[in-house]
């Protein structure tokens, strides 16, 4: 299997289960719903799983060699690597404006961006959803602590929807685009 096929694996196992934990705490109030309490057992352990799958995909982006590095995710620390991901989201909006198709395999600098963007949201879930699962107990912490791990916790939640929404949206526009090239007749370039 090649390193390429293990990341997409990856990433389409994490962006389930973050969809799946987005969606279920939507409804997970037991003073509302009577299935309350079955959807909170299920968010909670299946954020758990999201946890260590999110850990697997950290140490995957550290010993893969073929791809972009670890340092790719996170480019707002290195000014040539943000200038790069400057020009191709430029690119990308020239491109979206003239309904240009977007050429396979450009904009890797953005792509990574974007992907650092949202592990670290994933992983500030994923930490202060574990510290409420094991720790937040009146008799283990102060109750100021677990509100501001719940705050927390949600805030990165809201983060996570625009994420996905937009994630999402720009997969669209990068598959119609990529469609609607491929079968309009070939034009010259002038």
């Amino acid at each position: 299997m090649t390193s390429a096929r293990i990341t997409t694996i990856l990433h389409v196992l994490l962006a389930l289960a973050v969809i799946h934990q987005l969606a279920t705490s939507l409804f997970f109030d037991p003073r509302q719903y009577s299935f309350g309490i079955t959807l909170r057992w299920t968010h909670d352990r299946v954020g758990l799983a999201t946890g260590a799958l999110l850990g697997l995909f950290w140490a995957w982006a550290i010993v893969r060699r073929d791809q972009p590095g670890l340092f790719s995710f996170f480019p707002w620390f290195f000014p040539r690597r943000l200038k790069r991901v400057g020009a191709d989201a430029w690119d990308l909006a020239r491109r979206l404006i003239r309904f240009r198709a977007m050429p396979e395999g450009r904009h890797r600098d953005l792509a990574a961006a974007v992907q650092g963007t949202g592990l670290i949201i994933a992983s500030i879930l994923a930490l202060s959803g574990a510290y409420l699962y094991f720790y937040a107990r009146p008799t283990l912490v102060p109750p100021n602590d677990i509100r501001r791990a719940l705050t927390i916790h949600l805030a990165a939640a809201d983060l996570m929807w625009l994420f996905v929404i937009g994630h999402g949206t720009m997969a669209v526009v990068h598959f119609v685009s990529r469609r609607l090239h491929s079968r309009s007749p070939k034009r010259k370039h002038r």
